[in-house]
């Protein structure tokens, strides 16, 4: 939902469009690096349930920091820690779903899980530009943070490996 408006947003706090780029870049970097290490790391743990939930958590604390900001500098921070949030939940998440595939249709599945999460970026896409056009950030980042504590909740409730 965020990445629709980001650009706005970060305009909005007086960002060049190279800090922009800068700040939406290193989250890239650290998510994807965060990714790498978590994965291997949770290889070893199996514990998937604690990784997604306390993903979430720091998700929830980085889309909160995106209210309080005031300042270009502060998107390096708040990216960092939704960053950080995404490689916990992430490597667990899909961890969880390959244990559930079914091996004789590898493709229609990983077809319907990846579907699914473009088919609801589309819906969020278009509801950040709805909710940022009425409201001007403060509702579409309350939205967000609902979405993740459902999902937080969501998670407590995995079976498996927790």
């Amino acid at each position: 939902m965020l990445a629709t408006v980001y650009a706005l947003y970060s305009l909005k706090l007086g960002a060049s469009p190279w800090q922009i780029g800068a700040s939406w870049g290193l989250y890239n970097l650290v998510a994807g690096v965060g990714v790498i290490i978590v994965g291997r790391w949770i290889d070893g743990e199996g514990r998937n349930r604690l990784f997604i939930v306390s993903g979430y958590f720091l998700t929830i604390v980085g889309v909160a920091l995106f209210l309080r900001a005031t300042r270009p500098s502060q998107l390096y921070f708040i990216q960092c820690v939704n960053a950080l949030g995404v490689a916990l939940y992430m490597p667990a998440w899909k961890a969880l779903y390959t244990r559930s595939e079914d091996r004789k249709r590898l493709a229609s599945q990983w077809g319907l899980f990846d579907g699914s999460n473009m088919i609801a970026m589309a819906g969020a896409a278009v509801l950040a530009g709805y909710l940022v056009n009425i409201n001007k950030y403060t509702l579409m980042f309350t939205v967000i943070i609902v979405l993740y504590g459902l999902s937080t909740i969501y998670s407590l409730q995995l079976k498996g490996k927790s």
